[in-house]
């Protein structure tokens, strides 16, 4: 929405043939083209993309799957979870850093944090960060079907026991969308001073 798509991208399960061409969502579904993302950024850069926003895993042990799987009744995340985590969110920003070493003359890399870890209950409004808002399955973590949701959902970090609300997937895009924009704009100041220089210099010698 904050990029002015009319429609929202929809998840790789709904697609085939030509349709991906036109762009798919291979988060939905935990899917993805390819296990290794160096290999998958180089490919996209390779057919022209230039600006990248990659996610980090976060802390998967603050999930509420984990923290109920783990059985820590005082609502704690598991360490064990968010270290194994850790770990993969280290070298992918060293990739983000190793990639705008090498292509820093024509491309962006930003990574974005959306770890549900970094929500304070007094933030944003979110109270619960640590328990589904929907009844759900102890086996699978989805919602359960037919039953009654929290009637506070803006209020809450998760919808079920892995997924996270629409309130909190808000405030991840704002940031995530800000953070973006700001480099955006100054990469487009950067393209036009030198153009502004010879508009200029044209002006002054006519």
């Amino acid at each position: 929405q904050l990029l002015g798509f009319k429609k929202f991208i929809p998840p790789y399960a709904n697609l085939n043939g030509a349709n991906i061409l036109k762009g798919v969502n291979y988060a939905s579904g935990g899917a993805g083209i390819r296990d290794d993302t160096s290999k998958t950024t180089m490919a996209l850069h390779d057919i022209g993309a230039r600006k990248y926003v990659l996610v980090g895993l976060g802390d998967l042990g603050c999930t509420p799957n984990a923290i109920i799987t783990h059985r820590k009744t005082d609502g704690t995340c598991v360490v064990e979870q968010n270290a194994a985590a850790a770990i993969f969110d280290t070298k992918l920003k060293s990739l983000v850093d190793n990639l705008n070493n090498k292509f820093s003359a024509d491309s962006t890399f930003i990574i974005s944090n959306s770890s549900p870890a970094s929500a304070n209950k007094n933030s944003n409004g979110f109270l619960v960060i640590n328990a589904p808002c929907c009844p759900s399955y102890d086996i699978g973590g989805l919602c359960i079907p037919d039953e009654k949701p929290c009637s506070n959902r803006n209020e809450y970090v998760f919808w079920d026991q892995f997924h996270t609300t629409e309130a909190w997937n808000q405030v991840i895009a704002t940031r995530s969308y800000n953070s973006f924009k700001h480099l955006v704009e100054q990469e487009t100041k950067m393209e036009l001073e030198p153009i502004n220089e010879i508009t200029s210099q044209l002006s002054a010698s006519s």
